[in-house]
């Protein structure tokens, strides 16, 4: 099986790598904005990952050039009244979030917070699945990267979770 996902992995980063390669070059921020892509390319070279987050980047300033506040006014859109938590202890869970957090006040804060904690318990879940465990064992690269999309930004931040090998 591991043998199947080598090749695989292989086949996909392979196209990939020739379907979205771009001309050398760095990419650089305007404005007093952070380079959201030096951690990333601090630890990879070049990778997937760090061309998604490259791709990102040049998409969401293409789409705040032509409107500043397009995804200001595309996340005004986004308003849920309900968080649903699919768990046997979901009220607990929901509580201990609460209490733990009790000094946010600002609603768009505290979704955030509660977001990328579930950013960093799904990293976590991730590696230890068999699939990925079996895959290292093989002598595969494997790399888990913890984001989240900011809709208001139209960027994703790297939350500096992330699990090599």
């Amino acid at each position: 099986m591991s043998r199947h996902l080598r090749r695989f992995n292989s086949s996909v980063t392979h196209q990939f790598q020739k379907k979205y390669e771009l001309p050398q070059g760095n990419i650089t921020h305007s404005g007093n904005r952070p380079n959201i892509l030096t951690s990333l390319q601090k630890r990879n070279k070049f990778t997937a990952a760090f061309e998604i987050m490259k791709r990102n980047k040049l998409w969401a300033q293409k789409n705040t050039d032509n409107d500043p506040n397009y995804f200001e006014n595309l996340s005004k859109g986004q308003a849920p009244k309900v968080l649903y938590i699919v768990k046997d202890k979901q009220y607990l869970i929901t509580k201990t979030f609460e209490r733990k957090n009790h000094k946010i006040s600002d609603y768009n804060a505290k979704s955030r917070k509660l977001s990328e904690m579930n950013v960093a318990r799904v990293v976590d879940l991730i590696t230890k699945l068999d699939i990925i465990k079996e895959a290292r064992l093989s002598g595969q690269i494997v790399r888990v990267h913890g984001w989240i999309f900011l809709l208001e930004q139209g960027r994703f931040i790297d939350l500096g979770i992330s699990v090599d090998d």
